[in-house]
C-alpha cells in the first residue's frame, strides 16, 4: 500500500502528507506510483501546505519523506526534470513569480541532497498561472514532471 499520496483521475500523484486511509492507495507501493506517474509524464504535485512549513519555503517534515520516494524514482531514471513552483493569484504577478521560483528551487535542493544529480533537475517558478482549482490554497504547489523527449 501506498501511504500518504492520493491518485488524481489524469494519473498524477499528489502528496497528502496524510496517514488515513483517504491518503491510502491499495494495490501497489508508492514507489512504483512515483515511477510510473514520473515515467508516464504526469508528475507529482506537492501543495504547497504540505510541501512548506507555514508560508516559507523550508521543506516540512511531513514531505521529505514523498520528496525523497521522488528522489529514488528520478535517480532510476534516464530523464531529465522539471521542477514547478506556482503561487495563487492573491498578490501581485511580481511576488507570485518569487514566491513560485523559491518554492520550485526549495524542492530541487532537497532533491539534490537526497541524491539527484542538479543536471538533471530545471525549476521555474509560474506565479499564479496554470490555476489547479477555484481554491487559492490549491495553487500554492510544485509540480515534479519528466520532461518530454
Amino acid at each position: 500500500h501506498c501511504m500518504g499520496f492520493a491518485l488524481t483521475s489524469g494519473g498524477a500523484l499528489i502528496a497528502t502528507g496524510g496517514s488515513g486511509y483517504e491518503a491510502m492507495i491499495l494495490g501497489t507501493d508508492c514507489d512504483t506510483l512515483i515511477r510510473a506517474a514520473l515515467e508516464a509524464g504526469h508528475g507529482i504535485i506537492f501543495s504547497a501546505s504540505v510541501l512548506f512549513s507555514g508560508s516559507s519555503d523550508a521543506i516540512s517534515k511531513q514531505a521529505e519523506r514523498a520528496l525523497e520516494m521522488t528522489a529514488i524514482a528520478i535517480n532510476a531514471s534516464t530523464g531529465r526534470y522539471d521542477v514547478v513552483g506556482y503561487a495563487s493569484q492573491d498578490g501581485t504577478d511580481y511576488v507570485n513569480k518569487q514566491i513560485a521560483l523559491k518554492r520550485a528551487k526549495a524542492a530541487a535542493y532537497f532533491l539534490t541532497q537526497s541524491g539527484v544529480t542538479r543536471a538533471k533537475l530545471d525549476t521555474a517558478g509560474r506565479g499564479g498561472t496554470h490555476m489547479f482549482g477555484p481554491e487559492p490554497a490549491v495553487n500554492r504547489r510544485v509540480v515534479i514532471r519528466r520532461k518530454s523527449s
